[in-house]
């Protein structure tokens, strides 16, 4: 139920970054981090439990989630930059490099950068991977059982909660709000939360896929909104509406999570679907690198029409590699994550994050 939302939400993120439209990125990075401390608590709870072997076969299971086909992309994203040079691809992106070192590297494959703002963090081959390490170090901390009862969940966001009205008293920035480490403890809280009160939300029959296009939908307009609230009223808008964000991604979450019925052929499109998501993530920028250099003669993305025409190519080609991802990687490794799940439960197929 949640696949073409997290694709669309992938499609928002590349939008943001390779035709400059503003805030729709940050607003669905923080989007996914809602999904994320949903989909982690439920799977810990009515998957593997919070004994020694269900932790142990969650980090397993996650791992082979998201290394196998992350470590395809690295090779592609070495290749583009190894045939088309390091002078391209830092003008076009600025921290897109072959690491240097053996350190640089270890933090390239394993997606943790050593940093309490790992978007500052250079080179990365595959630029936006910084977010996965705020999305790894969450996944362990409910592995821990950070989201294990309301009590616990209600005391994390509470600090959550303080990390960042401190930040918006201090006036520390948007850095602080958005791509610090502590920074997506408030959306992974909110999602872990959001679990434990799922029953309060009346299921229904609505259209999950309609729900999904609505929920992106409400990501673009809310920051539409912000961007001409700034304008009229002055910069206090903009935090309103960031921390709006969060409350109306946990709102669209919870609603498709009620949602009930609907065919099996149309559950099946919808996993489909969200198997572009995590591709298109991390493809986008060196895919994109090819693409608008190469083919549009462009040297960094821009808010332009040929830019969005760029774009749109990228995103057909992220979506083509995808394809092959998928069956040539990921569908093979999917056998051998439902052989840790048989001990353990059956896993919800929405828990295919991100």
């Amino acid at each position: 139920m949640f696949g073409a939302y997290r694709t669309l939400l992938a499609c928002l993120v590349l939008f943001f970054h390779l035709v400059r439209v503003p805030l729709i990125g940050q607003y669905a990075v923080h989007a996914f981090f809602v999904l994320s401390g949903f989909l982690m608590t439920l799977v810990m709870q009515q998957t593997y439990g919070y004994n020694a072997k269900g932790r142990l076969a969650f980090a397993l299971n996650r791992a082979l989630r998201l290394y196998p086909s992350y470590f395809a992309v690295l090779a592609i994203a070495a290749l583009a930059i190894a045939l088309l040079g390091s002078a391209t691809s830092t003008g076009f992106r600025s921290v897109m490099d072959l690491p240097g070192t053996a350190a640089a590297w270890a933090q390239n494959m394993s997606m943790v950068y050593a940093s309490q703002f790992p978007d500052d963090t250079r080179p990365r081959l595959s630029p936006a991977t910084w977010a996965l390490t705020i999305e790894l170090l969450y996944y362990a901390l409910i592995c821990l059982g950070i989201s294990r009862n309301r009590t616990i969940t209600w005391i994390w966001f509470g600090l959550s909660l303080a990390y960042h009205a401190w930040v918006q008293v201090e006036g520390l920035g948007n850095a602080y709000a958005y791509s610090h480490i502590a920074s997506g403890s408030l959306p992974f809280a909110v999602g872990a939360l959001l679990f434990h009160y799922r029953d309060r939300v009346p299921t229904h029959a609505l259209n999950p896929h309609a729900l999904a296009v609505a929920g992106t939908l409400a990501v673009v307009a809310l920051a539409a909104a912000a961007l001409i609230g700034e304008w009229l009223i002055g910069p206090l808008v903009l935090p309103m509406a960031f921390y709006g964000n969060i409350a109306l991604s946990a709102a669209f979450v919870g609603i498709l999570a009620a949602a009930v019925g609907g065919r099996q052929h149309d559950r099946h499109i919808d996993r489909r679907v969200g198997d572009f998501s995590y591709h298109i993530y991390l493809l986008h920028w060196p895919v994109g690198l090819v693409v608008y250099t190469q083919l549009f003669g462009l040297a960094s993305p821009a808010r332009s029409i040929t830019s969005l025409a760029a774009a749109l190519a990228t995103l057909a080609m992220c979506m083509a590699i995808s394809l092959l991802l998928t069956r040539l990687i990921d569908q093979p490794v999917e056998r051998w994550r439902r052989a840790l799940r048989p001990a353990v439960g059956a896993v919800p197929q929405e828990a295919a994050m991100p």
